[in-house]
């Protein structure tokens, strides 16, 4: 969570973007060049494999409004957000 109301007196609304990567893009792999394609380093979160070293992944944006100071984020690896307050 995150609470806006003492850094942004005024508020009014705010947009995010999330950015995240596709999970449909990701195989696991990274392409090293002595050993070809190898597994990518990983860490399970509620059972799901996210993978802390692949890079050939596409960006998943996802757009947000919010009209309360107090948002509710979740992120996961390799997600970030920008808040924009208006």
């Amino acid at each position: 969570m995150v609470d806006l109301r003492e850094i942004i007196p005024g508020f009014n609304s705010a947009e995010g973007v999330q950015i995240g990567y596709d999970r449909a893009t990701s195989d696991g792999q990274i392409w090293d060049p002595r050993e070809g394609h190898i597994d990518a380093l990983s860490v399970q979160i509620d059972g799901e494999a996210y993978f802390l070293n692949e890079y050939n992944t596409r960006a998943q944006l996802t757009n947000f409004v919010y009209w309360s100071p107090v948002i509710n984020l979740s992120l996961n690896p390799h997600e970030v957000i920008q808040i924009i307050a208006r």
